[in-house]
C-alpha cells in the first residue's frame, strides 16, 4: 500500500468501526465498499476489527 492508500484505509477503518459499533454497519457492507473503493485489504485484519468484545469493567 502506498501512503495515500494507507491512510485512507486507517481513516476508513476507523470510521466503519464507529458504524459498527452503533449498529449502524455490518462486515458485508463495509467489504462491499472496500472493493467498490478498490482499496486493497486483508480479510483477516477486517474480520478481527468487526469481532464484537465485550469487557468486564471492575470499579
Amino acid at each position: 500500500m502506498n501512503c495515500l492508500n494507507s491512510l485512507f484505509y486507517t481513516w476508513f477503518m476507523d470510521m466503519i468501526y464507529d458504524e459498527f459499533r452503533e449498529g449502524k454497519i455490518n462486515i458485508d457492507k463495509t467489504l462491499k465498499l472496500l472493493n467498490k473503493f478498490e482499496v486493497s485489504y486483508d480479510y483477516v485484519h477486517v474480520k478481527k476489527v468487526f469481532k464484537v468484545r465485550k469487557y468486564i469493567y471492575i470499579f
